[in-house]
């Protein structure tokens, strides 16, 4: 899922926020991406957008987006709480709405 954040100098950055799990006797993982100074994305040829960040560029399929198992939700949880907690806001992008407004 998209975030953006916005800090208390209202500077404006935005990260990804993903679970995944591997085979059925592997636990979900999660990740916070690196983050970018601009919502900036594109699609590919299979229709996933393509979320570039600091580091590296994120695959996101767009029938997965804002979809939580109850460990995601959980985590997302603590995350948002330890995110604000620092006087930031934090706002969850659909990147499905934003692409057909451009």
């Amino acid at each position: 899922m998209a975030l953006e954040i916005t800090n208390s100098k209202n500077e404006k950055y935005y990260k990804v926020f993903a679970t995944w799990s591997g085979a059925m006797h592997e636990r979900e993982r999660w990740r916070l991406s690196s983050g970018s100074d601009e919502l900036n994305y594109e699609t590919d040829q299979d229709g996933n957008y393509l979320f570039p960040q600091y580091t590296s560029t994120y695959c996101l399929e767009p029938r997965l987006e804002g979809g939580f198992t109850l460990y995601a939700k959980g985590i997302w949880n603590r995350l948002r709480g330890e995110i604000e907690s620092d006087d930031c806001l934090v706002k969850i992008i659909n990147l499905n709405v934003k692409l057909k407004t451009n």
